[in-house]
């Protein structure tokens, strides 16, 4: 079983994802990155033990209910070779997260780093495809999209995938923190 975890901005950018979906039909991307909400990933996915499941699960989610609410500043819109997302300035309680979720992993249950989980540049996927033009072509039509200044981290979100292949993750718990909290 694979493991995805990440803090879910869907609702906070619906003008830009309903736009970015018109430009991700219209070039028939293989893989759609809108099969989960918007998000900034924590973490590169992870391959775990199905009988340590339940447990790193509710390690996760413990560990997001020990958060407070904390905003996010946007940087810009960005084509990175395969790529193009939405860039968040440098953050130091997102470099916090991602370095506690991979101690906490790493020590408890061995989960391996990635080469990017020591170099995270946090962001939002509009496009990827391993088509270059392809994806330069979607960045060319949304590049100007007036995005918010920033955005509230208050919902963070663990996913599940079988297979750990691109599109077949499903969100499989929420945790909400109370806007109070901030």
């Amino acid at each position: 079983m694979f493991i995805w975890t990440g803090i879910d901005v869907d609702n906070q950018l619906l003008n830009i994802k309903e736009y970015a979906l018109k430009i991700d039909r219209k070039l028939e991307f293989e893989h759609s990155c809108f099969t989960l909400p918007m998000h900034i990933s924590l973490k590169m996915p992870f391959k775990i033990n199905d009988d340590e499941f339940d447990e790193i699960i509710n390690t996760v989610s413990d560990y997001y209910h020990s958060l407070n609410v904390f905003d996010i500043e946007i940087d810009a819109i960005e084509n990175n070779e395969c790529i193009a997302w939405i860039r968040t300035k440098e953050n130091a309680i997102l470099n916090k997260i991602s370095y506690d979720l991979n101690y906490i992993l790493k020590n408890n249950y061995n989960i391996r780093l990635h080469e990017y989980d020591l170099d995270y540049k946090f962001h939002i996927t509009l496009f990827m495809d391993i088509d270059t033009k392809k994806v330069k072509k979607a960045f060319e039509q949304i590049k100007d999209f007036v995005l918010p200044q920033k955005l509230s981290a208050n919902r963070f979100v663990i996913g599940t995938s079988a297979s750990g292949d691109l599109g077949a993750y499903s969100i499989l718990k929420v945790v909400d923190l109370k806007e109070n909290e901030k």
